[in-house]
């Protein structure tokens, strides 16, 4: 992209810019990105491509000859020494040459990597904060109720699932069984402490004899379509199923609500207004903002 035209205000407006074979290989680096890191933000920054998840995720950029991928941390070439030495371009910086194929599946190991490497960092900011409070992360000093979630064997799984998907959230404590029980082995994992947009949880592997079910779920709030399809994405695209009315179900059985800030508007307006949202929404899955909008207005 030529620095002297308008700063591009969407990662469409900056492919935009582009010759058509960059820009198909820049759009397939999108895809693959949005595949290995589905709660990921996309927005502009630095005048190129970036997402974010837990801070700055991953930033991408086209030029006449290579795409550039950032940030090459220490840890991640610690991790990929063999797979990225023919693309390190400095300490931090992956070049794809355009006369050469691109590895996508590189790319998508890479940006998984730095998912990881993002909450790792989260939880280590976190743990620190609560350490010089005096308590563990998730234990707020207002907050004696935590949220118990009861899963088959994959408390910690589910858990590191959260803290990649929704902002705000982390693994915390992670306990091992002292013994020999009717779920776990002494020494596997019993307990994890976990924050799901900022509510503190702890998962616990209780074995199959219960079932997770609709009379309770998560509703998270979105602003845009875009939060909503990206966390709606993200739950489903990970082996979850759809439900009726912005509700899903994720892998492990855990119902959410993503509902778009408007659709609550609407209901709190009351009278018509409420009624047309609330009978459109009733033939939804994933809530469409602009058909909401639409019906408030009559």
């Amino acid at each position: 992209m030529n620095r002297k035209q308008a700063i591009p205000k969407t990662v469409d407006d900056y492919l935009a810019g582009f010759p058509h074979a960059i820009h198909a290989s820049l759009r397939k680096i999108r895809a693959t990105i949005k595949r290995a890191a589905p709660g990921a933000k996309e927005t502009i920054s630095y005048w190129i491509p970036t997402f974010k998840l837990n801070g700055a995720l991953i930033y991408f950029a086209g030029f006449k000859a290579h795409i550039g991928l950032y940030p090459m941390t220490a840890t991640l070439r610690r991790q990929f020494p063999k797979e990225l030495s023919e693309y390190l371009s400095g300490k931090a910086t992956a070049k794809f040459s355009l006369d050469q194929p691109i590895p996508y599946t590189l790319i998508e190991q890479i940006v998984r990597f730095r998912v990881k490497e993002n909450v790792v960092e989260a939880n280590r900011m976190n743990m620190a904060r609560a350490q010089k409070k005096g308590r563990g992360y998730g234990q707020e000093d207002h907050c004696k109720n935590t949220i118990c979630l009861w899963y088959d064997k994959d408390a910690e799984d589910a858990a590191q699932f959260y803290a990649a998907t929704f902002p705000n959230s982390a693994v915390g404590r992670i306990y091992h069984a002292p013994s020999d029980n009717p779920s776990t082995k002494a020494g596997e994992v019993i307990m994890v402490e976990f924050a799901i947009a900022g509510i503190p949880c702890i998962g616990l592997n209780g074995g199959s004899a219960f079932k997770h079910n609709e009379a309770f779920s998560f509703q998270i709030t979105t602003d845009d379509q875009e939060e909503t399809d990206r966390y709606w994405n993200a739950i489903v695209g990970n082996g979850g199923q759809e439900s009726e009315c912005g509700w899903c179900k994720d892998k492990w059985g855990v119902s959410w609500q993503i509902t778009p800030r408007v659709l609550m508007e609407a209901m709190a307006a009351g009278g018509n207004e409420a009624k047309r949202a609330f009978d459109v929404m009733m033939t939804m899955q994933k809530i469409d903002i602009a058909t909401i909008e639409a019906a408030r207005r009559g």
